[in-house]
């Protein structure tokens, strides 16, 4: 008889998980696959990054596929988190074709507003980067009404459009190179979370 060992996910917590954590860790079934989803499904609206919108989008009108509003519950993965519950997501994005480029957006659901973190800050215009999140920004809303979020959170939404800022913190490191842009993003990622900025 094998003992099921368990592992802590978190030092310094109390939260353990069995190895079926891992295993389904690891399946791209219990993803959203951001990247890949959300990604063709804007290619509807708008097949290429320099081509004009084919049609209006209407994020009142759009019907979020059902994962993504399973996704945002907190349902999938089973041992995700319920976006009612939080203010700011935290979102990793590739950017430009084709080789792409990482950046990290820190979206605040509440005021909605986004603030881009680009690695490449200094030698980047921010009207290129507002352009190339365009779809983030549209689906994100879209999502947001469908999850009825800010009547779960028993707020009013700041304004009805995602505002765009840059942010260049005095201690943001600056990519220097062509290769490494995620690497800085989880950098990023890991400063704010210890609120370095």
């Amino acid at each position: 008889m094998v003992a099921m060992v368990e592992v802590r996910l978190n030092v310094g917590s109390d939260y353990f998980a069995t190895k079926e954590f891992f295993i389904e860790l690891e399946s791209t079934t219990c993803w959203l696959s951001d990247e890949v989803k959300l990604s063709e499904e804007w290619k509807k609206f708008q097949p290429s990054e320099d081509a004009p919108l084919s049609c209006e989008f209407d994020p009142l009108k759009y019907k979020c596929p059902t994962d993504w509003i399973l996704y945002v519950a907190g349902d999938k993965p089973w041992w995700g988190t319920a976006w009612s519950t939080i203010k700011h997501l935290l979102v990793p994005c590739v950017v430009g074709d084709p080789a792409g480029h990482w950046i990290l957006c820190d979206i605040d659901l509440e005021k909605r507003c986004v603030y881009i973190y680009d690695p490449l800050h200094k030698t980047t215009n921010i009207e290129k980067r507002v352009k190339q999140i365009t779809p983030l920004l549209h689906l994100i809303q879209a999502i947001l009404q469908a999850y009825i979020y800010f009547d779960k959170r028993g707020i009013a939404p700041d304004g009805m459009i995602f505002v765009v800022e840059q942010s260049i913190p005095k201690k943001l490191p600056t990519q220097l190179d062509n290769d490494i842009c995620g690497v800085f993003t989880c950098r990023y990622a890991a400063m704010m979370r210890r609120k370095c900025f």
